[in-house]
Formats: C-alpha cells, structure tokens, sequence
C-alpha cells in the first residue's frame, strides 16, 4: 500500500514538473524580444519627397509612386514601369500582382496597374472623389477606402469595391460634421472595417477635433462606435487582433507644438495594452500596428520631418521658406531609429546615417515591413526582417 501510495506521489510529482518546464519554456520563448535585420535595400525612384510606397505580399518588391508616376523597386534597383498618373493611396494586392491606387489627375478615381504587364484598369464610378487610406480585404476580393462626403447627407462613408468588376457599394457612417476620414483596416474574416473620424467639434472651440472609432459590418450594412475620443487624442492607426478580432488602434495626445506624448496602444472600448515612449530629444513618428495587433512600430527620431533639416525642405521636397524649423539639423547629425513594442518586449534598430523614415508597409506574413528613407537630397527603400 506504502509503495502504491510512493508510485503515485512520484507520477503526481512528474506530470507537475513537466507541467511546470512546459509553461517556464513557454514563458522564456515568449520573453525573448523581436530582433530585426536588413533584408535588403534599393535607392527608391528619382525624387526628394516621401511619395507613395506598397510592399509586395513576400516583401520582395517596392512600389513607388507620386505625381510623376509609378516605379517598381528590387534589390537590384528602380525602373520605371507606368508614367502620367497623379497618385492619391496605393495598396499591393494579397497574393497577387496589381496595385489598387486612386490617380487624382483629373476627376479622382479607383485604378488597377498589373505589375508585371504594367497595363491599368480604370473605374467608371467618381464615387472616390476624396478617397483616402485605400486597402486590400486579405482575401483580395475587395478594395476599401474611406471617403469624405461633405456636401451630401452621409457627410463620410465606407466604399468598398469588388474585384475583378469594380462593383461598387458605399456604407455611410452615423457621424455629423466631419472633416475628414483617416485610417482604416479590414477585420481577419474580412466582415468588418475599422475607421477613424476627424469630426470637428464647433468654432467656439476653435476647431479642435475629436476622433471616434468605428466598426462596419459590412453584412449588416450598420456602424457601431467603439471609441468616442477626446479633443486631445489623435487616431494615428487602426486594426483587428487577430486571435481575438477585437478591434486595436494606437492613439497619441497632441499640444498645440504637435506630439507631446507617448503611443498607446489600445484594444476594445479603449483599454490601453502597450506604450512607446520616445528617447530623450526624440519625436515618434510613422505609427503601424504589427499585423496581429499585438504590437506596434514607428520611427524614432531627432527630427519630426524633412523640414528639419538643412537645408530646409518641406515634405514635397520643395524649399520650406519661412515654414523651416527654426534650427534645422545639418544632415549629417539626423538620427532616426526603427522602434517597436510587441507583446511587451521593446525594440530598435538604426536607419541609415543621415536618413529620415516613413513605415508604409508589410509582407502577408507579418515578418517584413518596409520604410521608405529620405535625407530631402536622395531617398532609399530599406526591408527590415523580424525574427
């Protein structure tokens, strides 16, 4: 009876301590912070401001793209694949090889350019007049954007477009005097849209601006608010946890001198899971949620934008004049670092010496994210990998 009694004070013992080493294992996999590498990088295409970027699905290929037109960057270097377009939003499409973009030329319209044959197919609608933050569905069924309808009764709706036809529906939203649309996502299971408003709250408050989040269901055709905002919190992106599908959006509170704070990310009704605080004489720009929604990544860095340095450029590349910081930084001494929280583990890597950075993408899988580098002289794509 004795031994029986030892035998299973022993087994009871093994299957703890196995039980035990397998939540320590997990708990130390998990406690290892992401490290990131350059995967490689390409001088972008001919021109010194930001303009437009979208990252291939294997992160293998850039597509650049500004009032000039359109430039296929590889590790080997830019060509130039299509010319003459003014480009607005541009999104690569999930496993395939055409880049929805809305070319602002004349009337604004929703476009598709096959990469590989370089050939374009327009829209007959002009219902993406004020289209902005143009995405793919992950399934690659339907393009969205948010678009401003002021002048009309929705005042700003949801458009989304089926493909290969283009056919087009519009959800409006049930907000009063917005000013503009900014950022939207779609959710894993591609029934919802997450967006954000820009909603002016009346001139007796000199037009300061709230930015509520919301939630379209795309089946119902309905809107759910799912964060009401405040007057100090700017909504910088927005997204889905993928696990749970709750929605995610990073916030960041502004003084009249513009970012002031730290990053939050918040789930949910608003709850607050991550912060990212900038280094000592540093400016968080550039804001993107990891693709899972457990995270996010932006640029660190010593200036907040090309007018920063000299010589003074405004973000379009053009002399900033009267607009320039008043002690811009010689290019030689910008110092910009990518940085991210993922699961509350924190990183950074540096960007190139002299460059400024702007995040515009990542591969479907999640471990490639593309910035796009400029010093207001010459600028350059740099793919950084996760592991």
């Amino acid at each position: 009876m004795k031994r029986c009694a030892v035998t299973v004070l022993l087994l009871a013992l093994a299957v703890c301590a196995a039980g035990c080493g397998q939540r320590a294992g997990k708990a130390d996999a998990s406690s290892n912070p992401l490290t990131a590498r350059v995967a490689w990088e390409s001088p972008a295409a001919p021109g010194d401001s930001w303009g437009l970027c979208a990252l291939s699905p294997e992160g293998d290929r850039v597509v650049c793209a500004d009032k000039e037109g359109f430039w296929l960057v590889t590790p080997e270097g830019a060509e130039a694949i299509l010319s003459g377009p003014d480009v607005r939003s541009i999104d690569w499409q999930p496993g395939g090889n055409e880049i929805a973009f809305i070319d602002a030329k004349k009337m604004p319209v929703l476009c598709l350019l096959d990469v590989t044959t370089h050939k374009v197919r327009r829209s007959d609608s002009w219902s993406w007049a004020t289209a902005m933050d143009l995405k793919w569905s992950h399934s690659g069924r339907r393009i969205a954007c948010a678009e401003d309808r002021r002048g009309t009764d929705e005042f700003w709706a949801v458009v989304t477009a089926s493909y290969p036809d283009l056919k087009e529906e519009l959800i409006p939203l049930p907000t009063e005097s917005s000013v503009r649309a900014v950022p939207i996502a779609w959710s894993p299971d591609d029934t919802e849209i997450i967006a954000a408003t820009a909603t002016d709250t009346g001139w007796i408050r000199r037009y300061k601006l709230i930015y509520p989040v919301w939630v379209v269901n795309l089946r119902k055709r309905s809107a759910r608010r799912v964060w009401k905002g405040n007057e100090d919190t700017h909504i910088l992106a927005v997204g889905f946890e993928a696990d749970s599908g709750k929605p995610c959006y990073i916030t960041q509170e502004w003084t009249s001198d513009g970012p002031d704070k730290p990053l939050l990310l918040r789930v949910g009704s608003g709850r607050v899971v991550a912060t990212l605080r900038a280094r000592r004489g540093r400016v968080l720009s550039s804001p993107m949620l990891f693709p899972d929604g457990k995270g996010m990544i932006a640029i660190s860095a010593n200036v907040a934008d090309l007018y920063d340095i000299e010589p003074p450029l405004s973000s379009d590349g053009e002399n900033a004049g009267e607009n320039a910081a008043p002690e811009a930084v010689p290019i030689e001494a910008v110092q910009a670092d990518l940085v991210w929280t993922y699961q509350g583990k924190e990183g950074r890597i540096a960007l190139p010496s002299g460059y400024m950075g702007k995040i515009f993408g990542w591969s479907r899988d999640g471990r490639r994210v593309g910035v796009l580098c400029s010093n207001g002289a010459e600028r350059k794509v740099v793919v950084y990998e996760f592991k």
